[in-house]
Order: structure tokens, then sequence, then C-alpha cells
């Protein structure tokens, strides 16, 4: 029988690929897997761990928070500009109309899902995938 070229007999299951003899099952040494004890939880939240934890559901909430009250900041009526007090008083919004915040989003995520497949194209062709 040849398989991939090479002239070997291999009808027996035993038959090893990698030299010309022949082993038994009574030969073969099976060394039987280690037990590993599973992993406590204080063992896998270590220092490291947990603060990556916390700063990714902070920049989830802020990501969230974000997505949500730009649509509003953008559509509320406009302030006016006798009522300001500066530096940290916001009391309105741009006064966009709901079809012009649309298109502020369409044309965000338009642009995004461009750059996203333009530069996934250039990471694959730099890492040759």
């Amino acid at each position: 029988m040849c398989i991939s070229g090479r002239n070997k007999d291999i009808s027996h299951e035993n038959t090893s690929l990698l030299s010309n003899s022949r082993t038994d099952d009574s030969e073969a040494v099976v060394t039987p897997p280690k037990q590993v004890a599973p992993t406590a939880m204080r063992e896998a939240f270590t220092f490291q761990s947990t603060m990556n934890i916390i700063y990714y559901v902070f920049l989830a909430l802020h990501s969230i928070t974000f997505d949500q009250l730009l649509p509003v900041f953008l559509s509320y009526p406009a302030q006016d500009r006798s009522e300001w007090q500066l530096p940290l008083k916001f009391a309105g919004g741009f006064g966009l109309s709901s079809s012009k915040v649309g298109h502020i989003f369409s044309v965000y995520g338009m642009t995004g899902m461009t750059l996203q497949v333009h530069f996934t194209a250039a990471s694959w062709k730099q890492l040759r995938y």
C-alpha cells in the first residue's frame, strides 16, 4: 500500500510511520493523564485580572452612555447664548431635527464600516492570512 508517495506497508494499526519496526500493544507504555485540580476562584482573580475587568466595565459603561446620550444632546433645543455659564454648565443641545441626527449616525456608521473593512484587509495582507 502506498500513502503519499511512500512505499510502506501499513496494513496493521500498530505499524509505525516513522520507523521500520512494528510495536505491539503489550510493548507500548501508556502513561495516564495527570489529574489537575480545578483552579479556585481566588487564584483566577488576581489583582491584574480584577483590574482589567473593572477597566473594561467602566469603558463599556462610558461607551453605552455616550451612545445613548449623544442623540438626545443633538436633538435637544439650543440654549440662548445669554444664559451661558461657563465652564461646565450645558443646559441645551444643538436643536437638530430627527432626520439630521439620523443622517449623522448613518454617515458615522458607513464611515466606520468602510474603515473597518480597509484596515482589516490591510492587516490580513500584512499578516498574510
